[in-house]
C-alpha cells in the first residue's frame, strides 16, 4: 500500500496586521468514506508555541458553521467532515488575531493537519475590539482601584468597565539601561502597556485570571514575549501591584536559542523564507550565514576567517541563526539552493542584537513561475 503527502504553507493578511496561518495536508491510506478528519495545533506566531484557550469553526462550503471546539492543553483541535468536500476553518482568542483558512480540501478518507499561528494584538486594537472603551479624562477611575487618578496611569490609557487593572514598576539590573519603549505584555495573550520614563506601567481593563507578566525591550525584537517574570492575580474592579526585575538581555537571548550562557557581542538573525511568487511560507529550506573574522593586519593585507552558521525553517518558514557577532560585521544570509538562491545582507549592533529580515526564493529557471 502506497502513501503520499503534501504540504503547503497558507499566508494570510488582515488589514494593519499579517497574519499566518501554515497549512500541511497528509493523504493517508484509504479509510471508510464517513472518516475524513481535520485536525491541527495552534500556535503563538512570535514564540511559536502552542497556545489554549483558542476557539476553532469548521464552516462547510455553503458557509455554515459545521463544529466548534477549544483547543486542549496541547493547543491541540481535532474535527470529523462528514462527507468530503471543502471546508473552512476560523481561529480565534481573545488579545490576539483571528486567522482563517478559507479553503480545506478534505477528499474520501482523507487526514487533514493545520498548523495556524496568531499573533498579539496590542493593547490600543484590542480595547478598540472589545467595544467598552472609558476615557479617563472624562471618568475617575473604579473606587476600588489605588492607581491614584490620571497623572499616575498616565494619558491615553483606558480600562475596560468593571475590569481588573494591573499597575507596576519595572527596576532594570544595573549593568542594563532603561530602552525607550520598552513594554510589559501578559504572557500568552497579547495585551501590552508601555512603559514610562520612570519604569511605571498600567494594564486596565482586564478580565478576571492570573497573567504570566513580561518585559519587552525593542532591542530584542520579540524574543522574550514568552519569557515570564511574575504571575498576577486580577479581580473584577480591583487593583494589582507588582514589582518587575527583568532578567538580563543576555538571559533572554540564551534562553531563545537554547543555550546556558550567551556569548557577549553577538546577537540574532531570524525571519522567514517565502517560495516563489506564491508568497506562502517555504519549509525545509537551508538558511546559511556567513561573515569575515579578521585576524591579523600587516603589509600583505587582512587576514582572517570566514565564519558560517546554518539553520533550517521549520512549518511555518521561519528560522533562527544565533551568535552572530554585533560589531558591525556584515553578514550574508542565504537561503536556498543554486538557482533558487536568494541573499540579503545585514549588520547587528550591540543595541541591536536582534535583526529580522523576509526572503523570498526565485522562480527556478524554465519552472515557468511554478
Amino acid at each position: 500500500m502506497c502513501r503520499c503527502e503534501s504540504r503547503v504553507s497558507v499566508l494570510r493578511f488582515a488589514p494593519g496586521l499579517a497574519l499566518l496561518a501554515c497549512l500541511t495536508l497528509s493523504l493517508q491510506a484509504a479509510e471508510p468514506a464517513d472518516a475524513q478528519v481535520i485536525r491541527g495545533v495552534v500556535m503563538d506566531s512570535a514564540s511559536q508555541l502552542p497556545i489554549t484557550g483558542v476557539h476553532v469553526v469548521v464552516t462547510d462550503s455553503a458557509g455554515r458553521d459545521m463544529q466548534r471546539s477549544m483547543v486542549d492543553t496541547n493547543g491541540e483541535f481535532e474535527f470529523l467532515a462528514r462527507i468530503p468536500g471543502w471546508y473552512a476553518v476560523r481561529a480565534e482568542r481573545w488579545g490576539m488575531t483571528t486567522v482563517v483558512v478559507e479553503r480545506v480540501d478534505v477528499a474520501a478518507g482523507d487526514t487533514v493537519s493545520l498548523t495556524l499561528a496568531l499573533a498579539q494584538l496590542p493593547i490600543e486594537r484590542l480595547v478598540d475590539e472589545l467595544g467598552k472603551i472609558v476615557d479617563l479624562a472624562d471618568r475617575e477611575p473604579p473606587p476600588e482601584s489605588d492607581v491614584g487618578g490620571e497623572s499616575a496611569i498616565g494619558a491615553g490609557f483606558a480600562y475596560t468597565e468593571g475590569g481588573g487593572v494591573i499597575v507596576g514598576q519595572v527596576h532594570e539590573v544595573e549593568d542594563v539601561r532603561r530602552e525607550v519603549g520598552g513594554r510589559v505584555g501578559l504572557v500568552g495573550v497579547g495585551l501590552a502597556a508601555e512603559v514610562d520614563w520612570e519604569g511605571r506601567f498600567v494594564i486596565p481593563g482586564l478580565p478576571e485570571g492570573t497573567y504570566p507578566l513580561a518585559y519587552l525591550r525593542p532591542s530584542l525584537g520579540g524574543l522574550d514575549w514568552d519569557y515570564s517574570l511574575v504571575d498576577a492575580a486580577v479581580l473584577l474592579g480591583d487593583t494589582t501591584t507588582v514589582t518587575l526585575q527583568p532578567a538580563h538581555p543576555h538571559r533572554v537571548l540564551a534562553r531563545a536559542c537554547g543555550l546556558d550562557e550567551w556569548k557577549p557581542y553577538t546577537g540574532v538573525v531570524e525571519g522567514q523564507v517565502l517560495l516563489p511568487r506564491s508568497g506562502l511560507a517555504a519549509q525545509g529550506i537551508r538558511v546559511v550565514a556567513e561573515w569575515f573574522e579578521s585576524g591579523t593586519i600587516n603589509a600583505g593585507g587582512v587576514f582572517g576567517t570566514v565564519m558560517t552558521a546554518v539553520a533550517q525553517t521549520n512549518v511555518m518558514g521561519t528560522f533562527r541563526i544565533c551568535r552572530i557577532p554585533t560589531d558591525r560585521t556584515t553578514v550574508e544570509v542565504t537561503a536556498g539552493e543554486r538557482s533558487s538562491r536568494v541573499s540579503a545582507t545585514v549588520n547587528l549592533f550591540d543595541d541591536t542584537p536582534v535583526v529580522k529580515i523576509t526572503l523570498q526564493l526565485p522562480s527556478r529557471p524554465g519552472s515557468g513561475g511554478r
